[in-house]
This record gives structure tokens, C-alpha cells and sequence, in this order.
């Protein structure tokens, strides 16, 4: 469920993302693309599955739990640190400082530590035929006391009967054996959640490049908790001076806090047409960014959007994030990845039946772990804008009436200082 996480800087629809985000996992992912590379999955799976296909070779062909359906939001909370190995990142460079015996040369780079702590909240956007798919976006505490904060967003698509590994179905999960080899072990152990003693399975994953356990609920099959250890990769060198030179490590855990469906306006809407024939998308627009001087910085944004494949009421995006500015440096791209769907706030798309029947200052949700409270800000002929405002920042979606297409993004930071703005704005 965890994934390790490396400072950037870029916009996604549906939020906004400080956080580049790599699998913690690739033992279990590598594993599963192999086991399952002679199969036909309903869609393409994205991001890790976790354990529990390995332990239930069947589950790929069972349904989702009766619980999971679209507009469900599961919530965790989460913790990750990595722990730098010893000696130098080296990195082949031409121009490098060091050079080897075989005639290439190296450049070192620091091994750093880092942590975060936060909340994983995933929203199904889409729940058929077979397939999920999830909107996962983290929500960081950065200081004791302060509100949690989007920070990253990011798809995961998967077998409805086990996405992203956050549940397994219970009729499949009973079907599970005590295994105990040097790669899987499946053991029946009670986990205490909140302080309530619950029967579960405990399913682990081992490789020389780390392990994970899930913990699941026997009843419901839902993810309790999940924990993971993971190595990086060796370094293709070691260096002239070093004594030795080892991987970081990856440790990371989560718990589950509350789950609970959304009542999105929009849920009893169809996206058949939109899914079924998407469009690539542009939006221009302009970040203020606030300085010492007392005149705010102006950088220039342009976001593209891209289909990567669609299902029954979802779309997964590329995104290309290019930011210039006026001071005469190059402009800075940034990847990353989405998915849309109805089931959840901040979608590409929403029904214009359903447009039409929002009101100003309706609420649409009030969400209790990171206190964003969801409304519809403004409604006008030709475009209705629904604001998402916490006490760490205020996000804003505008949705044209005539298309239901997002035609508008707005995010604003909160802070002591002067806050950072910015507006992008549908030109393609």
C-alpha cells in the first residue's frame, strides 16, 4: 500500500502533487507480472497488488467483496522513512570525477534520508467488469498540529476482487492455507485494530530485496494494516576511497483509519460516452509564487493530459507538467500519472444532467480524517465550480455545463505569508 516517496514539484488533475511516487514493492510486482503473464487480465494492472494473488491463485477471477463499491473512501494512516546505505550514489557520467579500470567514469552523489507521515485516502472512481479503479492521494502532516495537506496523487488499476491489494474477497480470502516457504507465508493470527481484537490473515511476501505482510480481516476481507522493508539498488560501483558501499533502506507501514461511502451528486450519472472515446487535454495558466522583495514571481504553466487507456466510467491520464518563468532559465517538465472517474471530487468529467442540478453553496461532502469540506462555490450559465477547502489550502474545479468537461483548475496554499496561487485555465 506504501510508496516510497521523492520531493518534485507538479499538478495533477483532481490535486495537486509535491510527491513523485515509486513502488516500495517491486519484488511482489515483478512476481506477479510473471506469474500472471500468460493470463488476460480485465485492463491493465497498475501499481502494486500486494501479496494476496500469490497466496490465492484463483482471486483474479472472483468479484469484489459486497462492501466495495464506487464512491467508497478508504482512509490510512501512514508512515515511511528510508535509511541512507553507506557510500556515494554514483552515477556514470562522462565528465565524472572518478574513473574505473574499464575507461567509464562516475560522478557521487549523497544517499539521503528522508520520512513522511500522513493520510492515504482511496476513492473507487470506477468499480466494473472485472476491474477497479482507484484514486490514491496522500494528505501529509508536516508539523504536529498542523492540517493534513494533499501532497500526491496517483491511479491504481486492478482486479475488482483485489485492487492495489486494499482488500481481498472474502469468500476467496477463507480458500487460503497456512503456507510457510522462503517466499510466501499465509498464517491466521488476530490483529487488534483500535482496540478491538479482530480474526485475520496474514499474508507475507519475502525476496532478497525485501518483504511485506498484509493483514486482512477474515470476515470482510478489507486491509487491516500493512508493513514493508525494501532494499534499493546496489551500486554498479564502489568507490576509489569507500570501505563499502550498500543499499538504502525503505521501511513503511499502514493502518486502516475509516471507510466510508461519498454521496457524490454525480454517482447515479453515466460516463460511458466520455470513457469510451477520450480526448487529450491542454490547460495554460500562471502560478504566483510570493518573495522576499514584496512582488510575487510569476511562472508560467502549461498542463498536458493524455489517455493511457480507459474502462467502463474511468480514464487513466499521462500528465506533463512545464513550468517557464521570465528570468531567462529553461522550463522544467515534470511526469505524472491520474485516473478519473465519478467516483470522486476533482474528475475530468461530470454529467452536465448533473450540473445543471447543483446549487451555490451546496455542500457535497465533509470529510472527517483531513477536514476538507466540498461545495459547489459558484454556478453561472456556462460553468459551475466546486471548491474543496481545508485549513492547509483551497482547491477549485470548474466543470463547462454544455460538455461536463473540467475546464478550470484553482489551488491556493494557506500560510502565515503570502500564499501561492495558482490558476490554469481548458485551451484544448
Amino acid at each position: 500500500m506504501i510508496r516510497k516517496t521523492v520531493l518534485c514539484a507538479e499538478w495533477l488533475l483532481g490535486g495537486v502533487a509535491c510527491l513523485a511516487v515509486a513502488s516500495c514493492m517491486a519484488n511482489s510486482a515483478g512476481a506477479l507480472r510473471s506469474k500472471f503473464a500468460s493470463s488476460a487480465p480485465p485492463v491493465k494492472v497498475v501499481g502494486d497488488q500486494g501479496p494476496s494473488l500469490l497466496a490465492l491463485p484463483g482471486l483474479s477471477g472472483s468479484s469484489a467483496p459486497a462492501w466495495a463499491k464506487t464512491g467508497l473512501r478508504l482512509t490510512y494512516k501512514v508512515q515511511t522513512a528510508t535509511i541512507a546505505g553507506t557510500g556515494a550514489n554514483w552515477k556514470e557520467d562522462e565528465n565524472g570525477i572518478w574513473k574505473t579500470e574499464d575507461g567509464r567514469r562516475w560522478s557521487p552523489g549523497a544517499k539521503g534520508s528522508n520520512a513522511a507521515e500522513g493520510y492515504l485516502q482511496l476513492d473507487i472512481t470506477a468499480l466494473s467488469d472485472g476491474a477497479c479503479a482507484i484514486l490514491a492521494s496522500f494528505y501529509l502532516l508536516s508539523k504536529p498540529g498542523e492540517a493534513p495537506k494533499l501532497s500526491l496523487s496517483y491511479p491504481i488499476i486492478g482486479y475488482a476482487a483485489n485492487a492495489g491489494g486494499f482488500w481481498v474477497n472474502p469468500a476467496e480470502l477463507k480458500k487460503a492455507k497456512n503456507t510457510v516457504t522462503k517466499d510466501l507465508k499465509v498464517l491466521r493470527m488476530p490483529y487488534t485494530t483500535n482496540g478491538v481484537k479482530r480474526d485475520a490473515v496474514w499474508i507475507q511476501s519475502l525476496s532478497d530485496q525485501g518483504n511485506s505482510i498484509y493483514v486482512y480481516d477474515e470476515q470482510t476481507g478489507i486491509l487491516l494494516h500493512d508493513a514493508v522493508a525494501s532494499e534499493g539498488k546496489e551500486s554498479p560501483v564502489i568507490g576509489r576511497n569507500e570501505v563499502s558501499n550498500t543499499p538504502s533502506t525503505t521501511l513503511a507501514s499502514g493502518s486502516l483509519v475509516s471507510q466510508r461511502m461519498v454521496q457524490y451528486p454525480w454517482l447515479g450519472g453515466s460516463a460511458s460516452e466520455w470513457s469510451s472515446n477520450p480526448k487529450a487535454l491542454k490547460y495554460t495558466g500562471t502560478t504566483s509564487v510570493p518573495t522576499s522583495g514584496g512582488a510575487s514571481l510569476q511562472l508560467g504553466q502549461e498542463l498536458n493530459a493524455k489517455p493511457q487507456g480507459s474502462g467502463n466510467g474511468w480514464v487513466r491520464y499521462a500528465m506533463m507538467l512545464t513550468t517557464t518563468n521570465s528570468m531567462g532559465m529553461p522550463p522544467q517538465s515534470a511526469p505524472s500519472e491520474t485516473i478519473s472517474g465519478l467516483g470522486q471530487f476533482g474528475g475530468v468529467y461530470i454529467p452536465p444532467a448533473v450540473l445543471k442540478t447543483l446549487t451555490k453553496g451546496q455542500q457535497l461532502d465533509s470529510d472527517p480524517t483531513t477536514l476538507t469540506v466540498v461545495t459547489v462555490h459558484s454556478v453561472s450559465s456556462g460553468q459551475v465550480v466546486i471548491s474543496a477547502i481545508s485549513p492547509a489550502q483551497t482547491i477549485l474545479w470548474g466543470y463547462d455545463t454544455a460538455t461536463g468537461i473540467m475546464n478550470m483548475i484553482g489551488k491556493e496554499d494557506h500560510n502565515i505569508y503570502a500564499p501561492i496561487r495558482t490558476t490554469l485555465k481548458l485551451t484544448r
